[in-house]
């Protein structure tokens, strides 16, 4: 702008054209230039606003195309000197023994470009694919506590349905054994990179749906029910557990 008034100004110091006409020329520039520009500046941020979402519906292109579409076997299985190593593949190549084992069913959900794996603990590795019931319980401030001599000295927070690279996982299924020491082992490795070894003192703190603190120690654990839990310990039948209300 600065540029077209100081032309115009040394035009008319040459005495070539009318001083009327450049005065109206200085007009027509002092009054339209700054909606050039603004058209130019919006025009400029359209373009910006166009090429992000361009980027972004390419993104999720191919996050489509690229994303786990089939179920997942994991499992842990033991290394020498008894630490634990996660271990996904196909059922085939899966070792006789394993340390725990889920069957992560995948829900692909189209319209959110987002994945949720519900992780069904099983036993035995399934020859075909195993059906579920998801629980609708609800447990809260869960930590994980490592002792020495009855004192703690690391907490780890525990989510049961936690996000990890972009993906949902759900442990919240019916008949699901939580907080065992496999379990415990499990769930440290995967979400905390820490090993613990089979003589780790641990216990596990938990507030369930009524707000009353569970105490699991080692040994001890619980299974889910369609909306609750019954406490078990190992090598024990499983005790039927009703929070008492005060």
């Amino acid at each position: 702008m600065i540029f077209l008034l100081a032309i115009c100004m040394f035009i008319g110091t040459l005495g070539y054209i009318e001083p009327q006409i450049i005065n109206n020329v200085l007009k027509w520039i002092i009054i339209n230039v700054p909606c050039v520009l603004n058209v130019l500046y919006v025009f400029k941020e359209s373009v910006c606003a166009c090429l992000f979402y361009l980027d972004s519906i390419k993104s999720y292109v191919i996050y489509y195309f690229n994303r786990s579409k089939k179920n997942l076997l994991i499992a842990h299985i033991e290394k020498d000197g008894g630490y634990i190593e996660e271990y996904t593949s196909t059922a085939i190549e899966y070792p006789s023994k394993f340390n725990i084992l889920f069957y992560g069913h995948v829900n692909c959900l189209d319209n959110t470009f987002k994945s949720t794996v519900y992780m069904q603990r099983l036993t035995t590795i399934p020859s075909v694919n195993p059906t579920y019931t998801l629980s609708t319980i609800k447990l809260h401030a869960i930590n994980i506590r490592l002792l020495k001599n009855n004192e703690c000295y690391a907490s780890y927070p525990v989510t049961l349905t936690t996000n990890t690279n972009n993906m949902q996982f759900n442990y919240l299924i019916i008949d699901n054994i939580l907080f065992d020491r496999a379990f415990v082992q499990y769930w440290l490795k995967k979400y905390h990179a820490t090993v613990i070894k089979d003589s780790q003192e641990y216990d596990v703190h938990i507030l369930d749906k009524n707000i009353d603190e569970i105490t699991l120690t080692a040994g001890s654990y619980i299974k889910l029910t369609d909306d609750n839990y019954i406490i078990c310990k190992e090598n024990d039948v499983p005790i039927d557990y009703e929070p008492i209300e005060l």
